[in-house]
């Protein structure tokens, strides 16, 4: 079996930051409460709990900010949270870790400053989306997935006009909603786009040829993975998505020549070497 590696792989540096700082508060001031999913990787924050974490990604981060005791220790998400919750956590006393990631922090900033009227590009319901909506509430959101949006609802006739993408979207996916919005607005910039890991990544699958398959390492839960394999069987390549070796090894791969293999941004080195080495040996 031929195996090609698509790089980058492994954590994006975000995913790897928030999960150091996770392991350097856990170490220095002991238990921690996660608010939201720190990243999409079930194994990570299956880990991360048996190091002390208490993990409740499925609740509301608000009502948890609200009920759990004062001087308690909490930590954001990578994928940004509204503001607002740093001032309940002070005022309660919460001590917070902001694990958010750079280049969501970047894409924020820009939204808080731009002077003109904000487009935001994302996934309805994402965290990353939720949170910018929350932040930047005079944007006007554009859902790539259903494609609506209100052009109305822009403020300021005279105003320009700023893109902001979620980080995970895939290129395809930007390409067509900044299309969209110039046969209204012609002149709007696109300020900023995903992330260079998110576009690397998709570039690599983008330039595949002459592939049996493509296998891309990620959560079900994580959007920059399954960008992954939309993308690959937009190409017409059988794709499949697995969290890790486990899931691999499930897979009847006894026909297959010639495999890609890929990682989602929240999936370790040590876990894509496992299933390379795997891989090589069939």
């Amino acid at each position: 079996m031929e195996i090609t590696v698509l790089s980058p792989y492994g954590f994006c540096m975000g995913v790897h930051r928030a999960i150091e700082m996770a392991r350097k508060a856990l170490r220095e001031e002991g238990p921690l409460t996660m608010l939201g999913s720190l990243v999409h990787n079930e194994e990570v924050l299956t880990e991360l709990s048996q190091e002390g974490m208490e993990v409740r990604e499925k609740e509301n981060p608000l009502d948890l900010i609200l009920s759990i005791p004062e001087k308690s220790h909490v930590l954001f998400s990578a994928h940004g949270h509204p503001i607002a919750y740093e001032d309940i956590c002070n005022l309660r006393k919460i001590r917070y870790f902001d694990a958010t990631c750079p280049y969501v922090q970047e894409n924020l900033e820009a939204g808080l400053t731009y002077e003109g009227s904000i487009l935001y590009i994302g996934i309805d319901g994402h965290d990353e989306s939720t949170a910018f909506l929350a932040n930047v509430p005079e944007a006007v959101f554009y859902d790539v997935k259903t494609k609506h949006w209100n052009p109305l609802k822009l403020k300021g006739r005279d105003l320009p006009v700023g893109i902001i993408c979620q980080t995970t979207l895939g290129n395809d996916q930007i390409k067509e909603a900044v299309a969209d919005i110039h046969t209204f607005f012609p002149e709007a910039t696109l300020l900023k786009g995903n992330c260079p890991s998110s576009k690397l990544r998709q570039e690599n699958i983008e330039k595949l040829r002459d592939v049996d398959a493509l296998l891309i390492l990620g959560s079900q839960d994580s959007a920059n993975s399954k960008q992954l394999v939309r993308i690959g069987e937009s190409r017409g390549i059988e794709s499949f998505l697995c969290l890790g070796l486990a899931e691999v090894q499930k897979l009847d791969l006894s026909l297959k020549k010639k495999i890609a293999l890929g990682s989602g941004a929240s999936v370790s080195e040590g876990v894509f070497q496992s299933v390379l080495t795997y891989l090589r040996s069939l």
